[in-house]
């Protein structure tokens, strides 16, 4: 048994790297030619990335707060826990 789990795991690590090995020869063909075409832009192009979403104008009724629901909070119930006081042991 001792010699079977190494065994395992070796194939295991091996069906891994052949399979890592498959996704990158098929995609490097593409690699290669998106890297041709990001070569090709002209660099003096400024990229402007707004990340903040502009927000539309709020309707009158959404701006005006409503009070918010808040939920009593009850009293605890009391629970009778009898073995907490002191009572006398009798026999039947």
């Amino acid at each position: 048994m001792t010699a079977i789990l190494p065994v395992i795991f070796a194939l295991a690590g091996t069906a891994a790297v052949f399979t890592i090995w498959n996704a990158v020869s098929q995609n490097i063909s593409t690699v290669k030619m998106l890297a041709s075409q990001i070569k090709g832009l002209d660099r003096t192009t400024a990229i402007t990335v707004n990340l903040l979403q502009n927000e539309p104008a709020l309707e009158p009724v959404a701006i005006v707060r409503r009070p918010r629901l808040t939920r009593v909070p009850h009293p605890k119930p009391i629970t009778h826990r009898l073995h907490q006081f002191d009572h006398s042991r009798s026999v039947a």
